[in-house]
């Protein structure tokens, strides 16, 4: 059925998609917005009038670059719905958050998606409404768009209302302030309805602010960035819910090779990423019909230091009817294989798909088929998973293949799954059952070998690889420093994953563990690339990876079927790993680089401003490291050039002092 939403107050855009059993409409209420400095972009929106049911309400906010490049800084932002009470009174609703990553090396053209399910708020999301963008930076900037996707068909369970429990930020560390956690999330009355039958709070903490001097003995847990505290729900003085303000996970950040800190774990976030929410189901603890006080609970802690600690702390109460479905199972997303960027540590892959549900029903979820194929070829292969999930619950689900179909047919390059006969039954919703993603087809080979680089610390890393059932078919634990390695892999035919380890979580290079920010003890630079036996890169590690990164590649022509056409791989024109420091300098340039074929020669070269050569060697070698006395040198702008062969090149501008 086709609609058409006229525009109200600011441009948006409208959309018509069809979904697998209704339609779905897309409204544009920021477009690429500019945030340039502190403060919040706020626009009307015009929604559906409500008449119509949805099945899902989904903000998808998708973070960029201006033209003039992205901050380099980690600045929250949050997608805020502002319920108008009065003209001089609004109820603000968190939607989403996200601190933005250490972009200052970002290409200007980045964007970057995030979805956020915002079903709850289904009666807010209705006619004309305001929607602030909000952006907590001090420097320019990113650029903002969100887009409210609405799909037709039953929700999961009618939303009564919401009441907002906490909007904003409060002080951590001093319970007696106005303004500390303790007193603003404090228990409030609530009135429950007396036609309610399931209830549900959801919360989003972030903690911010640390000791920017080293240690505090007035804030000796460094909070509230870097410390691991608890909230707990609080319904009626009884305590019913408790779970931690903390994120272990940020050295395996999508978001990865950011200038910042990004690998350190923080309170509730990382850089580059969405805040979590926690989700409490509190049916049990509620009585339709009733008055009851509601609030939250926070671990004690004493910060004397004159350092602000805080959390910003959204917090929403959400009463529903019954559940309107028993059987309902979604498919949330295709994390492998795909090119989903929120999922780039796990592709490309030829094996061991990777798909996450969630059980929209009443009914706790024990079984459910998994219909997995590649688009276009036909035959499919049927996984049956058993578990137990309650409502709401989800589960990245990995599907053993065997050596199946990703590898064997090149010229099918979209995977598809679809769920069928949840707890042996029915589904009631078919809308979510199917979804497909698109995938990087992996290049044939006849055998690899690594080509690895270790730091001055080779005792953090070590790499395995795995077969296409997840067999570790191969490790390699003890390196030794500042050593090039070419290890090559005998393995039969079959497709594998190479997985790269830092149990310090920094990679082969980090660059607060280097000069100019660490010169008592700098950890290095290293390199990891995986090549054929032809002597063809397959591919390059980024070297600031974090705890861990993967890649898998295959051996042989494939499992069985029509032999397909070899993908064929670039050679690099630039040399990989390069580095030139100091800059500026005044006494000596360091550089370093890799190079792919160790028996070929390059040139090295400095020149001024009116192209006179004022330094030149030529070498040869697969890893170079080479010092350049400048000390003599006038100051002020000069070339440093590296040529090879097959268009090898590099040029980097050095400033003498």
């Amino acid at each position: 059925m086709n609609k058409f939403l006229s525009v109200f107050t600011v441009f948006f855009i409208s959309i018509q998609l069809f979904a697998a059993e209704g339609d779905s409409t897309i409204i544009r209420v920021h477009d690429k917005v500019h945030w340039d400095w502190y403060g919040g972009k706020i626009q009307k929106a015009k929604f559906p009038d409500g008449s119509t049911s949805y099945a899902k309400i989904v903000l998808r906010y998708t973070l960029g670059c201006p033209g003039s490049g992205c901050s380099d800084w980690d600045y929250t932002t949050n997608i805020i719905l502002r319920e108008k009470i009065n003209d001089s009174t609004h109820v603000n609703y968190e939607l989403g958050k996200v601190i933005t990553p250490y972009g200052g090396y970002l290409p200007n053209n980045w964007e970057h998606a995030f979805y956020f399910d915002i079903t709850d708020y289904a009666n807010l999301l209705r006619d004309s409404v305001e929607i602030n963008a909000f952006y907590s930076g001090w420097s320019d900037g990113f650029t903002c768009t969100t887009d409210f996707i609405f799909i037709e068909g039953t929700p999961p369970r009618d939303v009564i209302s919401v009441h907002s429990l906490h909007n904003g930020s409060c002080k951590y560390g001093d319970a007696t302030a106005s303004n500390s956690c303790e007193n603003r999330t404090a228990e409030q009355p609530i009135t429950i309805d007396a036609n309610a039958k399931t209830f549900k709070i959801k919360a989003t903490p972030t903690g911010h602010g640390f000791n920017g001097n080293g240690y505090d003995p007035g804030n000796p847990d460094n909070c509230a960035e870097f410390c691991d505290k608890w909230f707990k729900v609080s319904i009626d003085g009884t305590e019913t819910h408790q779970t931690q303000i903390w994120r272990d996970d940020c050295g395996v950040n999508p978001m990865f090779k950011q200038n910042g800190t990004w690998i350190y774990d923080r309170a509730g976030w990382c850089p580059g990423d969405e805040g979590i929410t926690h989700e409490f189901e509190v049916t049990n603890q509620i009585t339709p019909g009733n008055t009851q006080n509601i609030g939250f609970k926070w671990q004690p802690y004493s910060n004397t230091s004159p350092n602000n600690s805080n959390y910003i702390f959204d917090a929403q109460f959400v009463q529903y009817g019954d559940f309107n479905l028993a059987t309902d199972v979604e498919i949330i997303d295709i994390a492998r294989p795909s090119m989903n960027e929120n999922y780039s540590r796990q592709n490309p892959a030829c094996a061991m798909p990777l798909v996450k549900i969630r059980n929209n029903g009443g009914d706790t979820l024990t079984s459910v088929d998994f219909v997995i194929g590649l688009k276009g070829f036909g035959n499919t292969i049927t996984y049956k998973w058993t578990g137990s999930l309650g409502h709401n619950q989800t589960e990245m689900v990995e599907i053993p293949t065997n050596g199946w179909l990703i590898s064997e047919n090149d010229q099918f390059d979209v995977f598809t799954v679809e769920l069928k006969n949840p707890n042996r039954q029915q589904d009631e919703a078919t809308w979510n059952n199917y979804k497909e993603a698109k995938f990087e087809r992996l290049p044939y080979t006849n055998g690899i070998y690594l080509w690895l680089k270790t730091n001055n610390f080779p005792g953090e890393n070590s790499y395995a690889v795995f077969d296409d059932m997840g067999n570790k078919v191969y490790e390699v634990t003890s390196l030794q420093p500042n050593t090039t390695y070419k290890d090559t892999m005998l393995l039969p035919d079959g497709c594998y994953t190479l997985t790269l380890y830092d149990s310090d979580c920094d990679g082969l290079s980090f660059p607060f563990n280097n000069p100019p920010y660490n010169t008592s003890n700098p950890e290095g630079t290293g390199f990891a690339q995986i090549w054929r036996f032809d002597a063809k890169r397959i591919h390059t590690y980024e070297a600031n990876f974090g705890c861990e990164i993967s890649h898998s590649f295959t051996v042989g022509d494939g499992y069985k079927g029509e032999k397909p056409e070899l993908t064929s791989v670039q050679l690099p024109t630039e040399f990989a790993h390069f580095e030139v420091y100091p800059n500026p300098t005044k006494n000596q340039i360091n550089l370093s680089f890799a190079q792919p074929n160790e028996r070929d020669a390059f040139t090295i070269a400095l020149y001024d401003l009116f192209g006179k050569i004022k330094f030149q060697e030529f070498k040869s070698g697969d890893y170079v490291s080479s010092t350049i006395q400048v000390d003599q040198l006038a100051s002020g702008i000069y070339f440093l050039k590296v040529e090879g062969k097959n268009g090898l090149h590099r040029v980097e501008k050095v400033f003498v002092e």
